[in-house]
């Protein structure tokens, strides 16, 4: 088992959560939401979901989500086996 982080821009491109759901049956998965992506569907329950603080502040939105500054941002991308961006 890995842990794969995938890193979202686009809240209307569904594939990476489409490849990310099929990744969860085998693997850790973990899901990072920047830019307009935070704006999206944000509840996937196959993964542990993150959005980048300033991304959320700068659409302000008040999220339930859990946030991370771009200092946590480095710090998952150690974190995680595996990280691929979309």
């Amino acid at each position: 088992m890995q842990k794969i982080l995938h890193i979202i821009k686009d809240m209307n491109d569904t594939i990476p959560i489409d490849i990310a759901k099929k990744q969860a049956d085998e693997n850790e998965i973990g899901l990072l939401y920047i830019h307009d992506a935070v704006l999206g569907d944000l509840s996937p329950d196959f993964a542990k979901v993150y959005v980048l603080d300033a991304d959320v502040q700068a659409r302000g939105l008040n999220l339930e989500a859990e946030t991370v500054d771009y200092n946590g941002m480095v710090h998952l991308l150690f974190e995680y086996d595996k990280v691929v961006s979309w």
